[in-house]
C-alpha cells in the first residue's frame, strides 16, 4: 500500500492556495498539470505575484483561477479572451494568462512539437458542431485543402503556427462570415 508524503512545505506553497486542496481535477486530466507548471512558471519569473493575474472561462479550465493565489477573475461562456485583452489594455503593466478550454475557444486541428498546425479530417462536420454550440470563429490550420465554403455560421480563421493562433484568438477581429481569408 502507497503511503502517502506528509511535509510541512511544498515549494509552490506562496502560489498554490493549498486551501483549497485536494483539487477536483479528474484522474489523468492535463488541467492539474498544466496549473502546476503554470503557478512553477509565476515563481521562476521573478515578476512580483501582485503584477499576475489569471482570467478563466467556463467549465473545468474556470476552477484555475481559484486554486491560484494571485488576482483572478472567473469570466462568461467565450469572455475569457476579450476580458484579459481588456486587463492588458488597461493596465499594460499586468502579466495577463487565460486559462481556458471546453466551450470559450474554438480551433480545430493538431498542434506539431514545432508549433505547426496540421489538419485534421472532418472540417465542414467540425464547423457546423462550433456554430451548434455558438461559436461564430474558429481558428483552423491553413494547411486544409478547403477552407472556403466551409461554414456560412462560423468564421473561418487559418493560422500556420501556434504563435499566428494565438495573435488571432487574441486581435478579435471577426472575419466576415462565409468569407474565409488566407493571410
Amino acid at each position: 500500500m502507497t503511503q502517502a508524503i506528509v511535509v510541512d512545505s511544498h515549494p509552490l506553497d506562496g502560489i498554490l492556495r493549498a486551501d483549497r486542496m485536494p483539487h477536483i481535477f479528474c484522474p489523468g486530466c492535463g488541467i492539474g498539470i498544466a496549473m502546476r507548471c503554470y503557478a512553477q512558471a509565476l515563481l521562476e519569473s521573478g515578476i512580483p505575484q501582485r503584477q499576475h493575474v489569471v482570467v478563466s472561462g467556463i467549465g473545468c479550465t474556470g476552477r484555475v483561477a481559484g486554486y491560484i493565489a494571485i488576482d483572478s477573475y472567473h469570466t462568461t461562456h467565450g469572455r475569457a479572451i476579450p476580458f484579459a485583452t481588456g486587463l492588458k489594455l488597461a493596465n499594460p503593466n499586468l502579466m495577463v494568462t487565460v486559462f481556458s478550454g471546453d466551450g470559450d475557444l474554438a480551433a480545430i486541428g493538431e498542434v506539431g512539437l514545432s508549433g505547426e498546425l496540421r489538419a485534421v479530417g472532418h472540417l465542414g462536420r467540425r464547423l457546423n458542431e462550433a456554430a451548434k454550440l455558438g461559436f461564430r470563429r474558429c481558428i483552423v490550420p491553413a494547411t486544409h485543402r478547403k477552407l472556403s465554403g466551409l461554414s456560412d455560421d462560423v468564421s473561418v480563421i487559418p493560422a500556420r503556427a501556434l504563435s499566428e493562433a494565438l495573435a488571432a484568438a487574441v486581435a478579435g477581429q471577426p472575419r466576415q462570415r462565409g468569407k474565409n481569408v488566407d493571410n
